[in-house]
């Protein structure tokens, strides 16, 4: 498979799994792929950047505040 289709059907199983929300084993068996590799592609999809998470903070929160102080003085 060349690197542009590759990177087509890890965009596509990331968009079934994370957008769809459609299960690993559906997405093997709607594709004929086994879950496992379902499971590699949606790991290759966050490490070449297509799938990335962002969490992003309730108003009037300070998490970025709150982990620095914790990494500070060793809080938990």
């Amino acid at each position: 498979m060349s690197r542009l289709n590759e990177l087509r059907m890890i965009a596509r199983i990331a968009q079934m799994y994370h957008i769809e929300g459609q299960r690993q084993a559906d997405i093997a068996t709607h594709l004929r792929i086994s879950q496992a590799t379902v499971s590699r592609m949606l790991k290759r999809a966050q490490e070449e950047e297509i799938v990335r998470t962002t969490v992003v903070a309730p108003s009037g929160t300070y998490a970025d505040l709150e982990a620095a102080l914790r990494a500070n003085f060793g809080l938990s």
